[in-house]
C-alpha cells in the first residue's frame, strides 16, 4: 500500500498493481475484423487510445471532449474532462466507488480505478476506468458482446498512459494508422449536435410505479442482442441538484426512473421506480429532463427503447 494525496475531508489510499494485472483476463490474442484501427490523443499527449474505424461521435462540450464508438454489439467512449484540480476530484469521488468493486491503482502521474464485469448469462462484458492526471480525468465506458469480445479486448491493449501500455499484452502486428489524431481538434458531430439542440418536451412528467417491490434489470442490457446495430446512447446526463431544504436537512437516497428514449430522439413515459422522498424526487426528474441522446437502432432503423436511471444524493460532511 502506498498513501498519496489527502486533500480536504478525504484520505485515499490507493493499490498499486502490477500493470499486467489491470486487466487480467483477456479473451485471447483474436485479431479483430476492422482493418485499420485510427489512435487518439489528448492534447497533452498523456492519454492516448485506438478506435475501430472511422465511425466515431464526438461532443466537444466546453474543456470537455467525449468521443465513442458504438456499432453492432460494442459500445467503447472516452471522456476528457481538462481540469488542474483532476487528482483531488477523482480522490473526493472515492466515495461512489466501493472498493470491494472497484480496484485502485497508479501509474507515474496518472491515479486510477477500474473494474471489469462479465456477465455469460447475459453475453456480455463491460470494462470502466476512472483516471486522473496532472492534467485531466478521465472516463472509460467499454462494453461488447461476446461476438465482439476481440475488438473490446483490442481496445483496451491500444490504452496509453504517458506513453506506457495500460494492459500488459501482445500488441503485435495490429493494424493501425500511423496518423494520431487530437481529441480538442475533433469538431462535434453532426448527429450529436443535432440531439443536444433537441428539446424535451414541456408535457413530461413522470408516474409512480405500481410495482416497486423489485427493480428490473438495467435495460442497457438489450445491447447484447445481435439486432441491435447501434444502442442507445446518452450523450448528456446533467446531475440532480439539492434544495436547499433537502441540504439543511441532510436527505439522501437513491432515486431510479425508468425512461423511455423514443426513436425520434425525444423522452417518452417516465416511470419512478424507487423514491427517495418528494423533494428528491423532483430534483432527479429535472435532471432526467436534460438528458440528451442518441436513440437506439434495431436492424439500422431508430427504435423506442426504455432504460433505467439512477440518481444518488448523499451529503458528504468534509473535516480538516
Amino acid at each position: 500500500m502506498k498513501r498519496h494525496l489527502a486533500p480536504t475531508g478525504l484520505v485515499l489510499i490507493v493499490q498499486l498493481l502490477a500493470v499486467a494485472a489491470f486487466v487480467p483476463e483477456l479473451y485471447g490474442q483474436e485479431k479483430t475484423d476492422e482493418a485499420v484501427w485510427h489512435r487518439y490523443s489528448t492534447s497533452a499527449g498523456d492519454l492516448t487510445f485506438a478506435f475501430p474505424g472511422t465511425d466515431v461521435l464526438v461532443d466537444q462540450d466546453g474543456t470537455a471532449t467525449w468521443v465513442a464508438y458504438a456499432v453492432n454489439g460494442i459500445t467503447i467512449s472516452v471522456r476528457a474532462d481538462r481540469t488542474k484540480n483532476a487528482k483531488k476530484l477523482f480522490l473526493d469521488g472515492s466515495s461512489a466507488y466501493p472498493p470491494e468493486k472497484y480496484d485502485g491503482f497508479t501509474l507515474d502521474d496518472f491515479y486510477g480505478r477500474w473494474y471489469r464485469d462479465t456477465d455469460e448469462n447475459k453475453g456480455r462484458t463491460a470494462v470502466f476506468f476512472q483516471l486522473a492526471s496532472s492534467k485531466a480525468i478521465y472516463f472509460v465506458n467499454a462494453r461488447a458482446r461476446t461476438d465482439r469480445l476481440a475488438d473490446l479486448d483490442r481496445f483496451l491493449r491500444s490504452l496509453r498512459l504517458g506513453g506506457k501500455q495500460l494492459v500488459n499484452a501482445d500488441i503485435a502486428n495490429e493494424p493501425e494508422s500511423r496518423n494520431v489524431i487530437k481529441l480538442e481538434s475533433l469538431p462535434t458531430s453532426e448527429k450529436v449536435a443535432a440531439a443536444i439542440r433537441r428539446a424535451t418536451p414541456k408535457e413530461l412528467k413522470f408516474s409512480r410505479s405500481l410495482n416497486t417491490t423489485s427493480l428490473p434489470d438495467d435495460e442497457m442490457d438489450l445491447v447484447v442482442s445481435p439486432t441491435f446495430s447501434r444502442p442507445l446512447v446518452i450523450l448528456r446526463k446533467p446531475r440532480p441538484r439539492y434544495t436547499k431544504a433537502s441540504r439543511e436537512r441532510n436527505d439522501s437516497g437513491t432515486v431510479i426512473f425508468r425512461v423511455t428514449f423514443k426513436a425520434d430522439g425525444t423522452l417518452g413515459p417516465v416511470e419512478l421506480l424507487q423514491s427517495a422522498g418528494n423533494e428528491l424526487d423532483k430534483a432527479a426528474f429535472e435532471a432526467v429532463k436534460g438528458l440528451r441522446f442518441i436513440p437506439a437502432e434495431i436492424d439500422e432503423k431508430p427504435a423506442d427503447i426504455a432504460r433505467t436511471i439512477e440518481y444518488s444524493f448523499q451529503i458528504l460532511d468534509y473535516f480538516n
